[in-house]
Formats: C-alpha cells, sequence, structure tokens
C-alpha cells in the first residue's frame, strides 16, 4: 500500500523519517540512473558529460541523502556519537553539521505530511 493513501497519523516520527529517506534515494538514483543512461548509450552531444554532471552536483542529491539520513538516524535515537563515528568524523562536527536540519525536521514532521510527492 502507498503510504501517501493512508492518514498522516497512522505513522510514527521514525517511519516519516524513513519515507522521506527513501523519496530523497529514489530521487536522487533516478537523476543518478538518467545520467548513467545517457552515458551508456552515448546520447550525450559534446560537453554533454560534463554539463549533466554540474547539474547533479547543482542538484544537491547526495548531500540531501546524507542529510535526510542522518535525520532518520536521529528520530530513531542514534546518537550523534555513533553518527559522527560512522561518518569518520567528531560528534560535535556532526552535530554542528546537520543539528539545525534534524531539528528543523522534527518541528515540520507532523505537520500532516507524509509524502513528498502527494497532498498528504
Amino acid at each position: 500500500m502507498d503510504p501517501c493513501e493512508l492518514p498522516a497519523d497512522s505513522f510514527t516520527e521514525s517511519d516519516i523519517a524513513r519515507i522521506h529517506l527513501v523519496s530523497v534515494i529514489e530521487s536522487a538514483a533516478t537523476a543518478l540512473g538518467q545520467y548513467a543512461q545517457m552515458v551508456g548509450e552515448d546520447l550525450a552531444q559534446a560537453g554533454d558529460y560534463a554539463r549533466r554532471a554540474k547539474r547533479l552536483g547543482s542538484l544537491d542529491s547526495l548531500d540531501s541523502v546524507l542529510r535526510q539520513a542522518v535525520i532518520a538516524e536521529r528520530v530513531r535515537g542514534t546518537s550523534w556519537e555513533t553518527i559522527a563515528e560512522a561518518l569518520r568524523m567528531e560528534a560535535p562536527d556532526a552535530e554542528a553539521r546537520w543539528g539545525d536540519a534534524v531539528e528543523r525536521w522534527r518541528h515540520h514532521a507532523f505537520a500532516g505530511t507524509v509524502c513528498t510527492h502527494c497532498s498528504h
């Protein structure tokens, strides 16, 4: 069943964080897949490889995946220390980098929106 078809109150905060993470991953994968198809099928004109790669970078796709992954980890109770260890950085640096994003997400998490691609 599509989560968008269920009422927002059917989900825990952790469920919503995971749904959003999946959505961000799917968007990044789609963009990367289209780029790979263009390169693999040699559908590019001169300059397209670099142009599309730059566009992917400007979409902030992979940073969005990492940001939402950190949010999902924090929502499920993972400590900054564990997140930092997984990312090979110091806990204060991880919290400084993503702490505001986590708090903004939590502030908006139960505003009635489960899916980023539908009207819930």
